[in-house]
Order: C-alpha cells, then structure tokens, then sequence
C-alpha cells in the first residue's frame, strides 16, 4: 500500500513540475512563439490618424520574423492631433516619450535635438538619396544624418468632378463652343487654363454663386488654402527665404530669366485673389461659401485643389461621387514642374532604450510600404524613374500617375523651429490680402517681417 501510495504522489509531482515547465515557456517566449533564450523588449509607437488595425498585420509579420532573434511587443497608440506635439515634448522631456514618433516633414528641424538618427546599418545617405525623393533628402537629413523615413509623400493636387465637367461639355456642343468643349474635354494643365474652365463651369443667378467653378481665392473656408497659395509662389518664382535661411524673401522682387524684375509673391497672391473677387472676370468662390471639400462632395463646386488623402474622405462620405485627380496646374509655359509636397515621416526619440530596434521597425514597415499605402489611400514614398515623369506640357495627359510623379518635382521651404506659427502668418496674410481687401504689398511685407522673426527665433 506505502509502495502504490508513493507512485501516485511521484506521479503527481511530476504532473506538477511538467505544468510549470509549459507554463513557463509559454510566459517567456511571448505570444509571437518567441525563444525564451532571446531577449524581450517593448516597442511603444505613437502616431496620428491611422487606427491600430491599420498596422496589426504588419506588426503580427515583424515579430513572426524576429522571433529568433528577439521577442518584440508592439505597443501602438493613435494619438489626438490637438495635443500631439505637446504631449509628446512633454513626455520626452519627463523620459517617458515613445520609442517611435510620426512627425510631420517640417517639423523634423524643429525637433532632431529630441531624435536619434538612422544607423548606417539600417540605411546610408546614399542609399536614402537613391530611395527617396530630393525633398524627403533636404528635410530629414541634416549635418549627414537620417532622422525621418516617410511610409507616404502627398503631395497637390487637382480635383474635379466628372459630371459637371461632362454635362457642361454636352451644354457647350448645343452651343457649338468647340473652343471651351475641347478645354474641359482635354482638363486644365495650368492656371490659364484652369481659369477658363472656371469661367465655363461657374452658374450663378445674379450675385449669387449657385455653383463654383473651383474653390479658390479665400482663406477659412478652403482646406489648406495657405499650402496652396505657397505653391503658386514657388510656381511664380518666389524665394522664400535667404539662402541663410535666416529670413524671409518672399516679399522681395525676382529676375526673371528675361532680365525683368517682377515681385512674384504678389503675383501669385493677385492670381489667387482673383478666383474670389467680385469685380474679376473668373468670380467663382467667396467667404459665404460651404467648406472646400463639404462643396464638393455636395456638387456646389467643380473643382477643389487637395492633398492625396483626401481620397479617402471622399470614398467614406460620397461613395457615388465621380471625380478624376488632375496634376497641380502650373505656370503657361514653365519649363519645370513645381508641385509642394506635405507628409509625415517615422523617427526614433532619444528616449528609446532600443533605438536600434525602433529602427529596424520602421526599415520593416518601410519594405512593406505598398501593403501601408493599399490599406490607407495614401501615395507612394519612392522617386520615380525621371524617365517617367512626363514633361510639364504633357502632365495631365497622365494623369492616372499623379502622385507617382508629382513626388520628383515636389518642394516645400524652411520653417524654422516654429513651422506652425509660420503656417499662421501665411493664413493671416491671405485673409488680409483676400477678405480685409488690405494692400497686398503692405501686408506681405509685414508677413515677411513676422516669418524671419520666427526664422530668428531659437526653441530655448
């Protein structure tokens, strides 16, 4: 009896001994079917817009492919915009920031003090310049180190709404106007052009605009009005600042490759104000109007100029609106294409304690752009074959390669630390300039004066 009763007690501390063997290497090789050898770190992401769902596949593949060399959690967290930068500062400044950051293209100088760079391992300058366009290279690499990789670049772009464009080509056949059947029929390629289609497609019934040619001219009720009017300032041959970068030039006169001396800022702002001038001939747009895209989306305007991820916007609210994207018109006759470009890029804060690691994420997730890109609507990150970008005369012919090429000849300008404070000054001009009806030269001088104050300024 002694005998039998020992078995079944050898037995059950057996069963006992087996059950915390199992136990324990299940707690210890993670839930990814790590080895309970190989290291386990934290991965702590916070980005902005994209929910987590977005990227658990992504993330569900590193940490299958990694599993013989580390156990990796990744802890993703989608942040709220109107605290994001605050937040995040704060959290750096208290060693508790994330091991991965999104920040926007011109806020990276801003903030590169706070970040860690590539490591010649996960990418070289040369490798980055190969990969990327020449805008991502002159905002993220500074004193010849990488400290952002951008999954998407969006940049410009025009929107139009093919129903109004083929109902007004039927109107204008009636009409036997071969002239204005064949421009809307062939989409504008630069302003000229595109202010002739605004004279077509405009409706109004005496002062008031039931129908706008293209929302444009005003300030607040035009999503990213203030990209828009920079663009037309580089498009006309503005300097934006000294090549210093210690102030700003934009108010300052240019030489023309005649020899002529023209203040090309206030061109571009006349340009601009046109569209929303009563006494033009192109009145297509003012203050009492919807919201840019909310008009668009209802049919009250023709034609919007918005970035590529808006797309989205416009598939969610208004699944059977018609619309093409067109390339950013530009200037008649530019030899070169400019288009402005805004986007956001991954980096890794010196409050990480596997910088490293954080790296090799975003290198993974950056390999697996195209899957990133497919689930969010957004453009492509990658520098187009210059063989395939179209010349300037010959954009809209291609129109479905938009995005794809419209990265090469992509630009944006120096900011300084406090790219949003610059942001406001641009929007305060253009509502002086669009809506007070105050001088322009007067008023982009005084912007001017606010910008290289900024430009000046240090963070501390």
């Amino acid at each position: 009896m002694k005998i039998k009763g020992f078995k079944k007690v050898g037995l059950i501390l057996l069963s006992i001994v087996l059950l915390f063997s199992l136990s324990g290497a299940s707690c210890f090789g993670g839930g990814s079917g790590g080895s309970s050898k190989n290291p386990t770190i934290t991965l702590t992401v916070w980005r902005l817009f994209d929910d987590k769902e977005i990227f658990d596949p992504i993330v569900n593949n590193y940490i299958s492919a990694r599993k013989n060399k580390v156990n990796i959690d990744v802890k993703y967290i989608k942040k709220d915009y109107s605290e994001y930068v605050v937040d995040t500062v704060n959290a750096i400044a208290a060693g508790r920031g994330p091991d991965i950051w999104m920040v926007r293209n011109d806020w990276v100088n801003q903030h590169y003090d706070k970040l860690v760079p590539t490591p010649d391992t996960i990418m070289t300058i040369d490798g980055y310049k190969s990969n990327f366009p020449d805008i991502a290279v002159n905002d993220n690499v500074i004193d010849n180190k990488i400290y952002g990789l951008p999954l998407s670049i969006d940049t410009l772009a025009l929107y139009i709404n093919t129903d109004i464009f083929r109902d007004e080509i039927k109107n204008l056949s009636i009409q036997k106007n071969k002239i204005g059947q064949k421009l809307l029929t062939d989409r504008p390629n630069n302003w000229e052009e595109l202010i002739e289609c605004v004279k077509l497609l405009t409706k109004k019934n005496g002062n008031t605009i039931e129908r706008a040619g293209a929302s444009l001219g005003t300030t607040n009720n035009i999503e990213r009005s203030t990209d828009i009017i920079t663009a037309l300032m580089m498009q006309t041959g503005t300097k934006m600042t000294s090549d210093d970068k210690q102030s700003a030039n934009f108010n300052l006169p240019v030489v023309k490759s005649t020899g002529n001396q023209t203040y090309s800022g206030i061109e571009a702002l006349n340009l601009y104000k046109g569209f929303a001038d009563p006494t033009s001939d192109h009145y297509t747009w003012n203050t009492s109007m919807p919201n840019s895209v909310e008009a668009f989306i209802q049919g009250k305007t023709a034609m919007i100029i918005h970035y590529g991820y808006i797309r989205q916007t416009l598939e969610q609210r208004a699944p059977k609106l018609n619309y093409e994207v067109l390339p950013l018109p530009q200037i008649k006759d530019a030899t070169n294409a400019v288009d402005f470009a805004s986007y956001w890029v991954e980096t890794v804060t010196n409050n990480s304690k596997n910088p490293g690691w954080a790296w090799d994420f975003i290198n993974y997730v950056y390999s697996k752009s195209s899957t990133y890109q497919n689930a969010t609507k957004r453009p492509n990150n990658a520098k187009m074959d210059i063989k395939q970008v179209p010349i300037v005369k010959e954009r809209v012919i291609n129109k479905t390669r938009v995005f794809g090429y419209q990265v090469n000849t992509a630009q944006d300008w120096f900011k300084g630390y406090y790219p949003e404070k610059v942001d406001n000054v641009f929007k305060i001009l253009l509502e002086n300039v669009t809506e007070k009806g105050q001088n322009p030269q007067h008023s982009i001088d005084k912007a001017a004066s606010d910008v290289t104050t900024l430009l000046l300024k240090k963070p501390y």
